[in-house]
């Protein structure tokens, strides 16, 4: 999963600047379907920006990092529609900005791609569970190649039952114990009238998180 995400996110570094102006230059005499496609990618953006800031999501691994993915492309489409303005003032603003957000995007899908696919991994699951109709588990090993870890880090998701394709955080465990780290999934076991999930690692460990 983890390199599904970084596909997309390097992608999107690497081509939305290029897109983003295809997408302009295309409109640029549409007014009205320019109009349509920025609200569209803006109203996505702000949809996206909510969701990671209340940590609410989709159910969809590949829907959610393309939502983060078109908060740059809203950025690109919006630079080049400053540039494409009349008036120096407006060139002026739109090409200096393009030099700070064009140029900090290829140098992190170029020589910060290190850095960027670390970044992705910890926020990517090593294993995923449905262990109700509407309850997902979740386990992320928060150490790497260059930062080793005996942290493994338990997330417990919900969805509505009249919404199932969205997700909320309802329950978050870290552990660091070697032995817990090396486990790949837990011994997982849910308990559906207690509301509650029993991780153990054979008969040297045990604990209950509570589903709140």
């Amino acid at each position: 999963m983890s390199d599904i995400a970084f596909i997309i996110i390097l992608t999107g570094l690497l081509i939305y600047p290029v897109l983003g102006l295809l997408l302009i230059l295309l409109t640029r005499k549409k007014n009205d379907i320019q109009k349509i496609l920025l609200y569209t990618l803006s109203s996505l953006s702000v949809i996206t920006l909510f969701g990671l800031r209340t940590n609410i999501s989709t159910t969809c691994f590949v829907a959610d990092w393309i939502l983060v993915s078109v908060i740059y492309l809203t950025i690109c489409c919006f630079l080049w529609k400053i540039v494409f303005l009349k008036g120096y003032i407006y060139k002026i603003i739109g090409i200096s900005c393009m030099c700070l957000f064009f140029g900090l995007g290829y140098m992190m899908g170029t020589i910060g791609i290190l850095g960027l696919g670390l970044s992705i991994e910890k926020d990517v699951p090593d294993y995923e569970e449905r262990i109700s109709k509407n309850i997902i588990y979740r386990e992320y090993g928060m150490g790497n190649a260059i930062d080793y870890s005996n942290e493994k880090r338990i997330e417990i998701h919900k969805t509505f039952f009249w919404l199932p394709f969205i997700e909320w955080p309802v329950c978050e465990e870290i552990y660091d114990k070697e032995f817990i780290y090396e486990q790949t999934p837990l011994d997982i076991r849910y308990d559906p009238e207690e509301s509650r999930v029993i991780l153990s690692v054979s008969t040297r460990w045990a604990d209950t998180l509570t589903i709140k």
